[in-house]
């Protein structure tokens, strides 16, 4: 890719490099700007939300209940949103090795489904040629 896209407005410094980062990888290079765009931007704006959940919370993983009692941080089920979200995408976006992996398996699964049209194509036009 030539350019890099633009995150969307109010990305911090973190998730921006994360940005550029992957539009530095083989796995961009699959990406249709049209139809995965705004996917991605979600992408880096929940990247970017999750880091300012993990900033807020701190070693805070407890809070004080109503009742006085220590309870789950309610900041620590909102990381859990994000990093269940976040995994998603960056599996379909090849961002991990196994979605590399899967998506390795697509391209070449497409270049062999091309070949034997190829293939057909090709002893087509020698017929032609020898007739």
């Amino acid at each position: 890719m030539s350019s890099v896209p633009e995150p969307p407005k109010g990305t911090r410094p973190w998730a921006r490099r994360r940005w550029e980062a992957f539009w530095r990888s083989d796995a961009a290079k699959l990406v249709d700007l049209d139809a995965d765009l705004n996917r991605l931007h979600r992408w880096i704006q929940q990247v970017d939300q999750y880091d300012a959940v993990i900033e807020e919370l701190g070693t805070n993983w407890t809070v004080s209940g109503s009742m006085g009692g220590e309870v789950m941080n309610p900041l620590v089920r909102v990381m859990g949103q994000l990093e269940t979200q976040l995994a998603r995408t960056e599996t379909e976006f090849g961002m991990t090795p196994l979605g590399r992996k899967r998506l390795a398996m697509k391209v070449e699964g497409e270049q062999e489904a091309a070949d034997p049209m190829d293939e057909l194509a090709q002893r087509r036009a020698g017929k032609a040629a020898s007739a």
